[in-house]
């Protein structure tokens, strides 16, 4: 139930760490994923490193906010984590499960989209930047855990310090993701950025967008959370039985 999920979620005022994000072409198909589709967003930290607060929680066009809770739309969730994750934290499947669990709580109350996070894989990755690594993630791991059993979705963490200044990627309308650690609350919300990616958002317009309080936003802020601009509110919701 979420109600029993939420009494491990707390709400933030989070400090902004503003990014960059753009689109990278060219990703060799993963093996054994069939994918159909080879793009990849990436995203990479601000050069200004600016910051900034802002106010948690709600879509920004308050129209947008449904009258009533959609039916719930539970997606299984496996989580990689490689070596260098789990040697940060002694209880490294708890901070991997609670980053996919408070990135869901936005997408639960506007889409009622469930991540259910059903394993934590440990992951001993290898590749010298983000798109080698989740294509590392993909063959190694995929979306199989405890034997044979198949997630919806896989958002894995790695604590490589590859690519500065990067800190997430994922396979553009396709069931894979990946955080680079920052912590909880950057974890949560490029946890949250990227799996929308794999519905099918992308960056709107030009490489600088408008859509600046929105969690797809390129450069994008800890405080858009769970905050949808109109375009990508019916991206969703149009895409929300995708798995």
């Amino acid at each position: 139930m979420k109600g029993r999920r939420h009494a491990m979620k707390r709400g933030i005022l989070a400090v902004v760490l503003s990014l960059n994000l753009i689109i990278m072409t060219g990703l060799p198909v993963l093996a054994e994923e069939n994918e159909t589709s080879h793009n990849v967003e990436m995203c990479y930290q601000s050069p200004n490193n600016a910051r900034s607060i802002f106010s948690v929680g709600e879509p920004i066009d308050e129209a947008l906010a449904p009258r009533a809770r959609a039916a719930t739309i539970t997606v299984n969730v496996t989580s990689p984590c490689d070596t260098e994750f789990r040697q940060r934290y002694s209880d490294w499947a708890y901070q991997a499960n609670r980053a996919v669990e408070r990135a869901d709580d936005g997408l639960y109350k506007l889409y009622g989209i469930d991540y259910r996070s059903v394993a934590q894989r440990t992951w001993s990755s290898s590749g010298a930047d983000m798109s080698a690594l989740i294509k590392n993630a993909v063959n190694v791991c995929g979306l199989t855990y405890n034997g044979n059993l198949k997630a919806d979705l896989m958002i894995a963490f790695t604590g490589k310090t590859v690519d500065s200044g990067v800190l997430g990627i994922a396979s553009v309308k396709e069931p894979y993701a990946l955080v680079k650690d920052g912590g909880y609350d950057q974890n949560a919300a490029c946890a949250q950025h990227e799996s929308c990616h794999t519905y099918g958002c992308s960056h709107e317009g030009t490489q600088w967008d408008n859509d600046t309080a929105c969690i797809m936003y390129r450069y994008l802020n800890l405080g858009n959370i769970d905050k949808f601009c109109t375009s990508h509110y019916n991206v969703m919701t149009n895409n929300k039985n995708k798995y």
